[in-house]
């Protein structure tokens, strides 16, 4: 059981990551985003990690993580990454966005075939370029209060994939969204996706998570799926730890609160030593 001491330095141990991470945002600082930042952290204060004496998580005992002083990841190591140290997990897809340590890579990334109308970019830039669809949805189809690797998601979020298909839109492609890993010991990874899919649209994800390295690291990543009403989506459950198929929970609750869109989300949670047979992980 994680008692007060430890719960309360938790607390402060992200408290002041957090600081850390204001400090840097510049203007940012005012936007919606780190609005929705803050209230990530009122959350995960409130609520801490998780035990098994919580209903929900009685047969997950997340302590390992709970007792790990992660690093959030403030600063971008995605120059130190080359194409040829990722090709052999491209699959050779032709629709590739690939995230270093939790920030986006325009130059690692490639979208060859996408169809007319569709959009696969970074939460980062969407936020900027399509602030008002963007923030319709974000933080709206995953609450904060009922899940604490949600809200601490929330907290550290600064990117993650963002891809919006318009009604009638369909195509044979996949994206395939491909977290590489540093591999520098305790990091913690947070990316935050978000996919809107309208009537008589068709979006098919792949998700790959690699490391480069062999340091112990934690990647915390939350997609929000909304899809229009009417709309039947049947997403299997992830198979290949490596090369998974994105789940979506299937909770389509209170989708008045969501416009036009029903809602679901699916979370996913590694606490791994990568390449080792050791592995910890978690996949809610």
């Amino acid at each position: 059981m994680i008692g007060m001491k430890e719960r309360t330095e938790q607390e402060a141990w992200y408290r002041s990551s957090f600081e850390a991470l204001e400090k840097g945002l510049n203007g940012e600082a005012a936007s919606t985003l780190h609005a929705l930042r803050k209230n990530g952290l009122r959350a995960f204060s409130v609520q801490g990690f998780p035990t098994t004496k919580d209903e929900e998580w009685r047969f997950t005992n997340v302590r390992k993580i709970a007792e790990t002083p992660f690093n959030p990841v403030l600063g971008d190591a995605r120059s130190a990454i080359r194409r040829r140290d990722i090709d052999a997990f491209m699959f050779g897809m032709e629709n590739v966005l690939v995230f270093v340590d939790g920030r986006y890579s325009a130059e690692l990334s490639q979208t060859k075939s996408l169809p007319a109308g569709m959009i696969a970019e970074s939460l980062a830039a969407a936020t900027t370029s399509r602030t008002e669809l963007v923030h319709r949805y974000l933080g709206r189809l995953a609450p904060i209060d009922n899940n604490p690797f949600i809200a601490l998601n929330m907290a550290f979020v600064q990117d993650g994939a963002f891809v919006h298909v318009p009604r009638g839109v369909a195509t044979g492609e996949t994206i395939h969204l491909l977290f590489v890993s540093t591999g520098t010991e305790k990091n913690l990874l947070t990316l935050r996706n978000l996919f809107l899919v309208g009537e008589q649209a068709q979006l098919s994800i792949v998700e790959s998570y690699v490391s480069l390295g062999d340091g112990e690291y934690l990647t915390n990543v939350v997609t929000e799926f909304g899809v229009s009403r009417g709309v039947n989506s049947c997403v299997p459950k992830p198979g290949d730890p490596v090369h998974v198929q994105l789940r979506c929970a299937g909770r389509r609750d209170r989708p008045e609160q969501c416009d036009d869109h029903a809602g679901c989300r699916g979370e996913r949670l590694h606490a791994q030593r990568p390449f080792s047979r050791d592995r910890h992980a978690v996949d809610r």
